[in-house]
């Protein structure tokens, strides 16, 4: 096979198209994981319309699009969809007869994402833009026809294995989770009728975070970490966030006047789709958090582990703003009421809690291990299969006379 491959360059395979005027086409949007989707349905994509939505750039099945801003992390993929995505995009129409799954899972593999990485500039990662001169010079193996239809079949099998493991996981996961969530709730519910219950507000303080300019972003070894909404979703064996993406110094914290949160404080978004997950966590160091996220920096009255596994039972649901993206009515949290037993019982609760968690816990970060060894697994194989380490035979087509 490596005989019959030729390597040519991108721009023989695509060339760039920006067709607009389209704004009734359904739309569609590129992530990390699943390259091209329609954007219908989903709820883990708080990205606002552009005001122009006639300038969206019009996509058919076969093109190819990448987020500029994000190819660098794998945010492209060849469309099996017809809609419109983002002017910001790059949409690039097909030039080859080749197929388009094989190019699709080449052109996703880890050894071009870092390519990408190679022909992307900026001062760091949040600001780094694909050159598109730059990638039409990249090379891309083209074996015969067959074989790419080979490679596209058995990467589908595999991957579709792989990823029928993960989904185990995923329901695994959220099978374990709601009996954590039983556990804290059972016990948290028993002191609601021994103990007072205070509204939330007397008991914390609320502060919102701050805007993170985009030239601030990627830094690392800073004084305090600058925490994003995907930061809730990084936490350790602890239960605390250890995102380290961010950070930033406190003489820029001071100048955008962002509130350095103290460590021990309960951090969760206050708007979009993360919203929705309920999710408190605390910090184990002092911070800055971005704008679409609340502090509640706990009084002496009440332990902050205590306060994170209490608000653990809030339906947040109940605490949502009406309208087009998911707002945390704030007024609401506030009146929230919550049990408060002494300190020392407090104390008392959490260790209780701990022992009967620490089982679940730890059979979750056993799934956390094994999803990332599949993802890990699923690229080496994409890798291998692209770049001729695995010896896939072709089906001999069959003339007809």
């Amino acid at each position: 096979m490596e005989e019959q491959t030729r390597n040519v360059p991108f721009w023989s395979l695509f060339s760039r198209v920006a067709r607009t005027g389209f704004p009734d086409e359904e739309l569609l949007s590129v992530y990390r994981d699943y390259g091209v989707v329609k954007r219908e349905g989903r709820d883990d994509n708080n990205n606002r319309l552009g005001a122009e939505i006639s300038r969206y750039q019009l996509v058919k099945p076969g093109d190819l699009v990448f987020n500029k801003m994000k190819a660098w992390q794998g945010s492209l993929g060849v469309s099996e969809f017809r809609g419109i995505v983002s002017p910001a995009y790059f949409v690039y129409a097909p030039r080859h007869e080749a197929n388009s799954r094989y190019l699709n899972y080449v052109l996703r593999s880890g050894p071009y994402i870092d390519l990408y990485a190679a022909n992307s500039k900026g001062i760091r990662p949040a600001q780094w833009d694909l050159q598109p001169e730059r990638l039409d010079q990249v090379r891309v193996p083209l074996p015969r026809l067959q074989n790419q239809r080979a490679i596209a079949d058995y990467l589908d099998h595999e991957t579709a294995e792989i990823d029928a493991m993960s989904a185990d996981l995923d329901e695994m996961e959220s099978l374990l989770t709601e009996r954590r969530s039983a556990v804290l709730t059972s016990t948290i519910s028993r002191l609601s009728v021994k103990w007072p219950t205070p509204k939330l507000g007397t008991l914390v303080q609320m502060i919102s975070g701050s805007g993170f300019p985009h030239r601030l972003q990627g830094q690392e070894g800073k004084e305090l970490p600058f925490y994003k909404v995907g930061s809730l979703s990084m936490t350790g064996s602890d239960g605390t966030i250890v995102d380290d993406r961010n950070s930033i110094s406190r003489e820029d914290a001071a100048t955008l006047r962002a509130h350095v949160i103290p460590d021990g404080s309960v951090l969760l978004a206050k708007i979009g789709a993360a919203l929705l997950l309920g999710r408190f966590v605390r910090n184990a160091k002092p911070c800055c958090i971005d704008n679409n996220m609340l502090a509640l920096i706990p009084t002496p009255e009440i332990e902050a582990k205590f306060l994170e596994h209490a608000l653990s039972m809030v339906d947040i649901n109940v605490l949502e703003r009406s309208g087009p993206v998911p707002t945390l009515d704030l007024g609401g949290l506030r009146q929230h009421r919550v049990p408060l037993p002494p300190l020392e019982e407090q104390h008392r609760i959490v260790d209780e809690i701990a022992r009967e968690t620490s089982e679940i816990d730890a059979m979750l970060a056993d799934i956390t291990e094994l999803r990332d060894l599949l993802a890990e697994r699923r690229a080496v194989v994409i890798a291998a299969a692209v770049t001729g380490q695995i010896d896939i035979p072709a089906a001999e087509e069959t003339i007809h006379d």
